[in-house]
């Protein structure tokens, strides 16, 4: 396997896919066993290609058996930090698992330019967020948005263990994000036991019906947690138009 871009500028540098550019990396941070966080350098004729908007996703393209390859992966900086975004190793993920293991500072990498609808407008001042394992990425953008202009973020976060926990110091430290985090797979104290579904969200919410007056919520995570958050939601009687998903 080959990465584009991984090669010196010479005569025998792999072509660019459409779209794509040749992005310097500036820093790789291990976050958990399987994750680690990559910081761009935008090189500076790119920094107006590169702007984005707080939830919004790259893409990394990788050439493997003479076919590309692409994965989506969403930023996980504030709007005034270099782009990073974190890549979790999974079974079968041909570019998790290369980014996992290949890539240091310096290395190119093939990157497409930000895009995306999962974002956070203006006029969202109070946020629900849920998440689930590494869908914690686009919520770290918006909430680190919120850092910066004020406004207020519930986040409510599923794990594995707390091991797992992916930017977990890094939420603490927010001082304007409430964090209730879930793990399966051990109980600790503090820490809500089980996976984030209809019952486990509804009873937060009967807890905290302030939690519906949220100007935006948004959930990123497996397909069933999206289904059962969203059908939770509406029942409560949260408007469509608020319920942001990203699987």
């Amino acid at each position: 396997m080959a990465l584009f871009g991984m090669f010196k500028k010479d005569k025998e540098s792999k072509k660019l896919p459409k779209g794509f550019y040749e992005i310097p990396v500036a820093a790789v941070e291990k976050l958990t066993a399987d994750t680690v966080k990559i910081t761009l350098d935008v090189p500076a004729e790119l920094k107006a290609e590169f702007q984005f908007i707080p939830g919004q996703y790259i893409t990394v393209s990788i050439e493997k058996d003479g076919k590309d390859e692409h994965r989506s992966y969403s930023i996980c900086s504030g709007p005034s930090e270099p782009i990073s975004f974190a890549a979790k190793a999974v079974k079968g993920g041909n570019i998790s698992i290369w980014l996992n293991e290949n890539v240091l500072p310096g290395s190119i990498l093939a990157i497409s330019k930000p895009v995306g609808n999962f974002i956070l407008k203006d006029s969202d001042k109070t946020v629900v967020a849920i998440a689930a394992g590494s869908g914690i990425t686009p919520m770290m953008s918006i909430a680190k948005a919120i850092e910066t202009r004020g406004g207020k973020m519930n986040l409510f976060f599923g794990n594995r263990t707390k091991e797992s926990t992916i930017f977990h110091q890094e939420i603490n430290n927010l001082t304007h994000t409430s964090a209730t985090y879930f793990l399966t797979n051990e109980e600790v104290e503090g820490y809500q036991f089980g996976r984030i579904n209809k019952d486990s969200f509804s009873t937060q919410i009967k807890a905290n019906l302030d939690l519906l007056k949220a100007d935006a919520f948004f959930l990123c995570g497996p397909e069933q947690m999206i289904l059962d958050i969203s059908s939770t939601l509406e029942f409560f009687g949260v408007a469509k138009s608020k319920i942001h998903f990203e699987l």
